[in-house]
């Protein structure tokens, strides 16, 4: 019998959701949700039982454009501290990345990265009782100066 791990995908650009969704294993992971704003992820993680939230992280909290992009990570490590996030991102900044790394987010990659890393780091992220959050190659170098 295979274990499902209910997952929100979040991303401002719908087509990153389509790409996120057919990267996932459908033996693991079954989307049960999917958004476009950080208050969405919010509305739907108090409605349906998540074990992992996919979210890219310079995405707006609301649609009036609020750009406080790390607020949906820090309410969810308050409200929902079960749920294992997993912060993709476009940017490059060491400051951004290692704040993601402080807020205690449970996974990070680069959108630019291999596909196949996605669904392997949220599979360790999800089996982590370290709390240390799994880094992607290049996000770990670029915060950290080594790979895995």
């Amino acid at each position: 019998m295979n274990t499902y791990f209910n997952t929100i995908i979040a991303d401002d650009h719908p087509i990153s959701i389509c790409g996120i969704n057919r990267v996932l294993s459908k033996d693991v992971f079954s989307v049960v949700g999917t958004a476009v704003t950080g208050r969405e992820v919010l509305r739907q993680l108090s409605q349906k039982k998540v074990d992992i939230l996919i979210s890219d992280v310079l995405m707006p909290f609301d649609v009036a454009g609020d750009e406080r992009p790390l607020l949906l990570f820090e309410r969810i490590k308050v409200e929902y501290p079960d749920v294992v996030i997993i912060a993709i991102t476009m940017s490059r900044s060491k400051a951004l990345l290692l704040r993601l790394y402080e807020i205690g987010v449970s996974g990070i990659i680069l959108k630019n990265e291999a596909a196949y890393l996605l669904p392997m780091i949220c599979e360790v992220a999800l089996k982590n009782d370290e709390r240390e959050p799994v880094c992607s190659p290049q996000s770990k170098i670029i915060m950290f100066g080594r790979g895995m």
